[in-house]
């Protein structure tokens, strides 16, 4: 054999181990981001992702919120906050905020039995059950403007401002915005009940609002200036309140 044909069948084993270096290389970053894409948890982002993220590499669901973090990347909900989440039902408007805020204290005085949240105090979360029997946490709206409406089924102006917040939350929901239902009473001024939160629901055809149940008061007196209803508070992106207890029945001042 000659001295040329063995040069080349020596070098052939060369050849193949190089190429097999390379391909397992590309194999362990195929995404160029330096880290590879070894993805231990399996929640569809690989570690290196999550390193930036934040988010933990070994468990599936960082924030504990019963969605994995790939899912709610994939959705624009925050996987590091377990009150930014997907809804089952409702279509609601959810925020992103990485972290949930801080709350402040209340100083808005009091109402003669209560104290109330004022103008510039960051408020606290509240869970309340929707016309679908989900529990809605406040803090899942985080980064959009909010609009509280808490009112009761017997009550005229109330029944009013319910026919026209639908279509506020068409117009500025695409800005930023989710309008929130709250119920306090129901046709006799008794708590209300699941039937009367999908009554309500249907009656004003509320499609992507939250009609949420609060007849048992953990809520709507710690915003209540005056106990007449409707009362209507606007909270900021940063969960800030801008406005409680007024006529300002549209988040139109603030779009």
């Amino acid at each position: 054999m000659r001295l040329r044909d063995l040069l080349l069948l020596g070098a052939l084993p060369l050849v193949l181990t190089t190429a097999c270096l390379e391909s397992d290389k590309d194999d362990e970053d195929d995404d160029g981001d330096g880290g590879g894409d070894t993805d231990s948890d399996g929640d569809g982002l690989s570690d290196a992702e999550e390193d930036e993220l934040g988010t933990d590499p070994s468990d599936a669901d960082s924030d504990g919120d019963g969605q994995q973090d790939g899912e709610e990347v994939t959705n624009g909900t925050s996987p590091t906050n377990p009150y930014s989440l997907t809804y089952a039902e409702g279509g609601y408007n959810v925020g992103a905020c990485a972290e949930p805020p801080d709350a402040g204290e209340m100083t808005g005085g009091s109402n003669g039995y209560y104290d109330t949240w004022g103008v510039g105090d960051v408020v606290e979360n509240f869970t309340l059950e929707d016309q679908y029997g989900q529990e809605v946490h406040l803090y899942s709206f985080c980064g959009q403007h909010i609009m509280l409406a808490f009112g009761a089924m017997w009550c005229g102006p109330c029944q009013d401002l319910a026919d026209t917040v639908q279509g506020e939350q068409d117009e500025y929901g695409p800005e930023g915005f989710q309008a929130i239902e709250i119920l306090v009473g129901d046709l006799q001024d008794n708590p209300p009940d699941q039937d009367d939160l999908v009554d309500w629901m249907e009656d004003h055809d509320l499609e992507t609002v939250p009609v949420l149940n609060d007849g048992s008061y953990e809520v709507w007196p710690y915003y209540e200036k005056d106990f007449y209803i409707p009362t209507v508070v606007h909270i900021g992106p940063d969960m800030t309140i801008l406005a409680i207890d007024t006529t300002d029945y549209s988040p139109s001042p603030w779009f």
